[in-house]
């Protein structure tokens, strides 16, 4: 129980981190707007609701993964835990009409969703309770955790592109923009 803390703690500590980074420049400054009390308050809360989003938006994958991690932990099989999961998508896709993800962005984000319940499985049966003592516990060499990076790093950068051609909100540079501060961050 205290691993999956550690674990769910670090990866919603990290996601925290990168959704602050994205707003950065959103993030209201103190100057003449701070003395129109309705204005200061009216951008603060508009960048709460941006970060909230954002966060969201970054931890989605994350929580799947980990809500497949329970099943599976729970005893079902791995394979009917990601169909689960896989439904679940699909029925927020189905339902959710201003949703800015297409099926391609679904599929990608799915193969993410698999990688990533494998490596908390692995993560969660070492014997170990804090995150870094996992990581070192199963990745015992740093080549075989740069081999889940890489694969990951690779599967998350194929999500951003599935979203950089479907997403339709904005303009195409702020789209850029956006993607590509993503993947920088």
């Amino acid at each position: 129980m205290a691993a999956r803390h550690s674990l769910l703690h670090n990866e919603r500590k990290r996601t925290n981190k990168i959704a602050g980074l994205l707003l950065e420049d959103k993030k209201p400054r103190l100057g003449w707007r701070t003395l129109v009390v309705p204005l200061f308050l009216l951008d603060l809360l508009g960048f709460k609701k941006d970060l909230h989003v954002t966060r969201k938006n970054l931890f989605f994958t994350k929580k799947h993964a980990f809500d497949a991690v329970r099943q599976i932990e729970a005893g079902q099989h791995r394979g009917v835990a990601l169909g689960t999961i896989e439904s679940k998508t699909r029925a927020l896709l189905d339902r959710e009409k201003k949703c800015f993800d297409s099926e391609k962005v679904r599929r990608k984000q799915l193969i993410e969703i698999e990688l990533l319940t494998d490596h908390y499985i692995k993560l969660l049966s070492s014997d170990q309770s804090k995150y870094d003592e996992m990581v070192r516990s199963v990745y015992s060499k740093r080549g075989r955790f740069m081999v889940f990076y890489t694969a990951l790093r690779k599967t998350e950068q194929e999500v951003i592109q599935a979203a950089k051609t479907t997403v339709r909100k904005g303009s195409k540079r702020e789209r850029r923009r956006w993607f590509d501060q993503i993947e920088r961050i």
